[in-house]
């Protein structure tokens, strides 16, 4: 998108305050709709959160660019779906613009429709650990709307900070400007359920990751009469940072992560290092399996599986029609893109290797090898678009997909790109209820070791790493950490790339103390590997790397 244009859309009213009267069972105490709210738990804030999906204009503290005044990771995103809805090619979709109207489905009909008087209803709820009891979101907690609650119908907090709304896809009354699709066919019966969540603290990512991320779910309910078939769900990005003429999209299939890096290196107009900052997914839907086992909402479900990425779009402007570069701008387009074929139904092939793929651009930008987004190609508009699918949802179903915004920064642009990676290796290998309710660190790396016992548990990066063939792992266990005065068991694990334990090399309780222990790889391959530290509710990984 051109920079004019993008201005213009930064200044654009998104949610309009619309007065009715309330009715009588609903004591509201505010008197007109926000514009938008803001995620601001940590080192990144997302600046405009609204009702309707929309979610933009990220910035991230860690960064110095010198003389540019932004900090800024993520000019705009926003979730899109496409499928099969009574024989024929629906797609609804947020692209700087949206078709998504405020508050959920009553009665088969969007609630702007159905009950305009609890408009003031249909907005971003922000609750946070610490919070005002006087907050009117925590007062008016919209729990019949579908917002979570604990065991004592109590709002229920993930993370530090929780952003709540719900929207839906039903409205022809709201129609994206920028995608040009007749209104019946840009509509489907799917209410939304978002979370905008994250851990308070201001670290660095050496200290704490987890203060350098944020996390999105989306729950999607098929309140229709029909069923949507063969969907898709798409996640778009629109990642701008530094010199945002030389973002370039790139996608890692290893760690379901699209994510875009910068073309040039230490731009003296600008200063600083340019970040890599990629969207991971955790967790797709899930779609029946025998012989599996999925995560949905952080509960497992047995006889289901998470459905990976299933093809990446990288858009290098947005102004252009082309079919690869191009964004999708049709309802058919969108149906094309999300089977990894190009705008206009074409099969993409890889010019490197000459093969189909539905991944193009998943070259290694570190290594310079395989196919990467040429530098010529890439405009303002640069980001991406993750599908994942195919799957049905009949009437009355749910979905759901959890993601994270992973920024990265190390000490040049494929330093950026390491230290990207390595965050989103952490992440993916922590449980669900680590990543939404855990308290404890998540660290990248340590350079200085304690020698007294620190006041939490600590576990430190292996050293040497990498190794040939052993190394050693050290951690603390603090003074007074035990249950009816009985030792806490620790659990420690190691585990390769595909997540497969290869040997547990500690599994016995342990009392306060500093610990060392030996990790012999002679009989493995060169390669990634992971520690697992678990200490009661504690649960960290660790990345080492082996090279023989």
């Amino acid at each position: 998108m051109a920079l004019a244009k993008k201005i213009l859309f930064l200044i654009l009213v998104i949610f309009v305050s619309i007065t009715f009267s309330q009715r009588t069972s609903v004591s509201t105490i505010l008197t007109s709709i926000p514009e938008s709210r803001s995620y601001d738990a940590n080192n990144i804030v997302l600046s405009k959160v609204t009702g309707h999906g929309d979610f933009n204009s990220a910035t991230w503290s860690l960064l110095n660019y010198g003389t540019l005044p932004a900090k800024r990771i993520l000019f705009d995103a926003g979730f899109w779906m496409t499928g099969i809805y009574n024989g024929e090619v629906h797609s609804s979709i947020k692209f700087y613009s949206d078709n998504y109207s405020p508050g959920p489905i009553i009665n088969g009909q969007p609630a702007m429709i159905a009950q305009p008087e609890d408009s003031l209803r249909y907005r971003v709820y922000k609750i946070f650990k610490g919070n005002d009891p006087q907050n009117p979101d925590l007062l008016e907690w919209p729990e019949d709307y579908g917002a979570p609650v604990d065991d004592n119908g109590n709002p229920f907090i993930f993370g530090d900070q929780l952003l709540w709304s719900a929207y839906n896809l039903l409205d022809t009354n709201y129609v994206d400007s920028n995608f040009a699709n007749p209104k019946k066919t840009g509509i489907l019966p799917i209410e939304v359920h978002q979370k905008i969540y994250g851990r308070e603290g201001n670290k660095r990512d050496s200290e704490d990751l987890m203060h350098n991320v944020v996390f999105w779910e989306w729950t999607l309910i098929n309140k229709g009469n029909s069923s949507v078939d063969s969907a898709f769900i798409g996640l778009w990005c629109d990642i701008d940072f530094y010199d945002i003429r030389s973002n370039l999209p790139a996608v890692d299939r290893i760690r379901q992560t699209g994510y875009l890096w910068s073309g040039k290196d230490f731009e003296p107009s600008l200063g600083g290092v340019p970040p890599a900052v990629g969207l991971t997914v955790l967790y797709g839907p899930k779609k029946p399996h025998p012989d599996s086992t999925a995560v949905f909402k952080g509960e497992q479900v047995q006889g289901f599986y998470n459905l990976p990425i299933h093809s990446f779009k990288a858009i290098g402007d947005d102004k252009k029609e082309d079919p690869l570069y191009g964004p999708p701008r049709t309802v058919n387009q969108v149906y094309n893109a999300s089977n990894g074929l190009s705008n206009s139904g074409g099969i993409i092939f890889d010019p490197i290797t000459s093969r189909a793929t539905k991944f193009p651009f998943s070259g290694d930008p570190v290594q310079e090898t395989g196919w990467l987004f040429p530098p010529t190609e890439s405009g303002n508009g640069s980001g991406f678009i993750l599908f994942l699918g195919p799957f049905d949802i009949a009437p009355n179903d749910t979905q759901w997909v959890m993601a994270a915004l992973v920024p990265g920064l190390g000490g040049d642009k494929k330093g950026s790109i390491i230290m990207m990676r390595e965050k989103i290796d952490i992440l993916r290998n922590q449980p669900y209820d680590s990543l939404a309710f855990g308290s404890s660190p998540l660290v990248t790396s340590v350079t200085e070791l304690e020698e007294e016992l620190p006041k939490s548990i600590m576990l430190y990066q292996n050293y040497p790493n990498p190794f040939n063939p052993s190394t050693k792992i050290k951690f603390a266990i603090p003074p007074g950490l035990s249950v009816n005065h009985n030792e806490l068991k620790v659990t420690l694990t190691v585990y390769d790339m595909l997540g497969r334990e290869l040997v547990t090399l500690i599994n016995e309780p342990l009392g306060a103390g500093v610990y060392e222990i030996e990790f012999d790889g002679t009989d493995l391959p060169s390669g990634v590997y992971f520690y697992r530290f678990i200490m009661g509710n504690y649960i960290q990984s660790n990345k080492m790397m082996l090279l023989k």
